[in-house]
């Protein structure tokens, strides 16, 4: 086996742990919302993005897609597309993370409500800038081992 064969099996490998990693923090993220769906709201509401009135609605909806994402990163389905979806998950939050800074505002994201506690700033900016990097790796890796289904080459 040529050195360059072992970069190609490592690289698999790498973007096969970031897929569970990613995929089991979009589950634990979710599930830890679902616990504690008033707070969930609250922290939403605290955003001051959305109606209101919308709020318990998107409140289920973002709890459904964070799971769905991670679970499909989790089990190999369509790679690309879950990845890109998480990028822009984390692009939206980070676009109402840097809206409430503008305002001064400071209040806990909600981000991961059971395991830690953490205000809004300009670390959870980097910190959905590094995941997004993350998910990025995975989006460009030709080939993935243990995937549901076949990788499609979309992009």
């Amino acid at each position: 086996m040529n050195f360059k064969l072992y970069i190609v099996q490592a690289k698999k490998y790498i973007s096969f742990t970031l897929r569970l990693f990613l995929g089991l923090l979009f589950v634990i993220s979710g599930i830890s919302k679902i616990l504690d769906i008033n707070y969930t709201r609250l922290s939403i509401e605290n955003f001051n993005i959305i109606p209101i009135s919308w709020i318990p609605f998107f409140s289920y909806i973002l709890l459904s897609v964070e799971i769905l994402l991670g679970l499909m990163l989790i089990f190999g389905i369509d790679i690309k597309i879950s990845s890109l979806s998480i990028i822009t998950l984390l692009s939206i939050f980070s676009i109402a993370v840097f809206i409430n800074l503008i305002r001064g505002e400071s209040f806990d994201c909600g981000c991961f409500q059971l395991l830690f506690k953490d205000k809004i700033g300009v670390t959870t900016i980097l910190r959905n800038f590094l995941l997004s990097m993350l998910a990025l790796f995975i989006v460009y890796e030709k080939k993935h081992i243990w995937t549901a289904f076949k990788v499609r080459n979309r992009i």
